[in-house]
């Protein structure tokens, strides 16, 4: 059956067919099947770029300045994901301060995922 037939058991017109392309490594990909599409006069549109649709998937992908411009309660996180950062920055090997900063991040992104408030908690007595 050539691409042609396959179409041609649409019940919609390739006119009103609205397709959007694939994307590779962040880019839309202009491949075969999108320029078949265009060809059978149907609408190909670049993919929009998808915001993360919840708090921790923001802090999982999204560099910090942009996950705190869509959810600003992730600072704490931020702000602990810091302090790791300071615990790690003591250790003398380079792969021990990655291992110690995979953990923080783990650990933060879990409690994220699990629903959990992530910060800082401030000792009685002390003001920030």
């Amino acid at each position: 059956m050539t691409p042609a037939e396959v179409f041609s058991r649409f019940t919609a017109r390739p006119q009103d067919v609205r397709v959007i392309a694939p994307r590779q490594n962040g880019q839309a990909v202009d491949n075969n099947a999108m320029r078949f599409a265009r060809s059978m006069g149907m609408q190909v549109d670049a993919p929009a770029q998808r915001r993360p649709v919840t708090a921790a998937q923001a802090f999982d992908k999204l560099p910090p300045e942009q996950a705190l411009r869509h959810f600003p309660e992730l600072e704490g996180a931020f702000q602990q994901l810091a302090v790791g950062k300071r615990l790690a920055d003591r250790f003398p090997s380079e792969e021990q301060r990655r291992q110690v900063m995979t953990i923080a991040r783990e650990r933060i992104s879990k409690a994220l995922h699990e629903g959990k408030e992530v910060g800082l908690a401030q000792q009685p007595g002390r003001d920030r």
